[in-house]
């Protein structure tokens, strides 16, 4: 083996950037990464996407599977666990807009952290411009997150960011440099986000517009990830891609929720939008069974567990078997799954409980 070939080390993280290296300011020593917040859907400790055209609904759709971590109450399926911090950082419209969603889902201030851009008074147009000015440049620090990411945690009375804190960029673009189409800048801002949310132990959750689609169906992306707007270094970089497809996308007379996770198979739900905007489960749409693959068998299982009280092994058998039409020996392997990924443990033999993990 040559010599001079570079070798990585557990020094990497505090070492000198290169001049010309983009990256925020030296990151801490490293944070052990928090549990997933979605088993196999969404990993902490890294930048997941939410893609869609502007309108479709993006901002009340992660608002609705944020209130599920406040709640404990489940939608669409998905159970967010929740983070010791969450905000949204709003970097294109006036807070009221995302304040009327807010108000309409009952998410407390108490829970949920908010700071706009727009709202900003300090932060007039030429102040914007310079930060930009800043990000374009081989050696920015991204003073621009980093100003946000302050005013955001003074916004909740904090002087720190806690560890497995959750962060949304509504939208993120304006974070990933000048040129979303120019694949070594936006590799390299993706890289810096992902060098940050492994360093401070938190995730990122970045809203992305959708390019334009042509009427033709036979002229559209097959992949719905490979819609968003700019290079595919956004979603190479990514953890976990969510697509929000309209009916005139899917070319049915409901919306689509595609997941695309690293560790799992990727899956669609079907969805519907109420008279106030919120969407709910598609009428009469059922999961298919790739649907059911994609979601952890041992989310499934998560959901027939008393909130309170222990169940047995044959009792959960009964009830899975019966629930979900699948074998003896699956629903014993979605119980192993789960204890594994801590959603649920033994107090004694055959005797199971719902884990402080998953209630948390």
């Amino acid at each position: 083996m040559p010599d001079d070939l570079p070798v990585f080390d557990e020094d990497l993280y505090s070492a000198e950037p290169a001049p010309d290296h983009v990256q925020l300011a030296p990151p801490p020593p490293r944070t052990p990464t928090p549990e997933p917040l979605i088993p196999n859907i969404l990993p902490a400790g890294q930048v997941h996407l939410l893609s869609g055209a502007s309108g479709v609904g993006k901002t009340v759709l992660y608002l609705q599977l944020l209130r599920t971590a406040f709640t404990g109450i489940a939608f669409l399926g998905l159970q967010l666990r929740r983070p010791r911090f969450v905000g949204v950082i709003a970097s294109d419209r006036p807070g009221d807009d995302h304040l009327r969603w807010i108000n309409l889902l009952e998410i407390a201030s108490s829970n949920l952290a908010f700071y706009s851009l727009v709202d900003d008074k300090a932060l007039n147009y030429r102040k914007l411009h310079s930060y930009l000015d800043e990000h374009v440049k081989a050696n920015g620090r991204f003073e621009l997150f980093e100003y946000a990411i302050d005013r955001l945690l003074s916004s909740a009375g904090l002087r720190s960011l806690p560890h497995d804190s959750l962060i949304v960029l509504d939208p993120y673009a304006v974070f990933m440099g000048s040129n979303l189409n120019d694949y070594a800048r936006v590799f390299t801002h993706m890289f810096a986000l992902n060098q940050w949310c492994y360093a401070f132990g938190c995730t990122i959750l970045g809203i992305a517009h959708a390019g334009k689609q042509s009427k033709d169906p036979r002229q559209q992306y097959a992949r719905p990830q490979d819609r968003i707007l700019g290079s595919t270094a956004q979603t190479s970089c990514a953890g976990t891609t969510l697509h929000l497809a309209p009916p005139t996308e899917t070319r049915r007379s409901h919306y689509e929720l595609c997941l695309v996770p690293h560790h799992a198979e990727s899956t669609s739900v079907s969805l519907s939008r109420a008279q106030d905007g919120t969407f709910q489960p598609a009428p009469g749409a059922t999961p298919s069974a790739r649907e059911l693959r994609s979601t952890t068998g041992a989310q499934q299982l998560l959901a027939l567990f008393p909130p309170d009280e222990p169940i047995t092994t044959a009792d959960l058998l009964v009830k899975a078997m019966a629930t979900f039409q699948r074998s003896r020996p699956t629903i014993l392997s979605w119980l192993k799954q789960g204890a594994d990924l801590h959603l649920f443990q033994p107090i004694r033999r055959g005797v199971w409980v719902i884990s402080k993990a998953a209630v948390n």
